[in-house]
């Protein structure tokens, strides 16, 4: 659904851990298409929810 342009906002919960290596979860032109519109974090923890619009 990314990929076909059918999705116009992403929310995102990020909670870093470190492993070593992995997939991508979005292609190296991700940020030309998308903006960040708000980034919040929580206190006491390294999470942060993000919001994406599709620019």
């Amino acid at each position: 659904m990314l990929g076909a342009g059918l999705v116009d906002d992403l929310y995102l919960t990020v909670v870093p851990t470190t492993l070593g290596g992995g997939l991508r979860l979005f292609p190296d032109n991700f940020a030309s298409t998308w903006q960040l519109a708000t980034a919040t974090t929580f206190p006491g923890s390294s999470t942060v929810s993000l919001h994406y619009y599709r620019a």
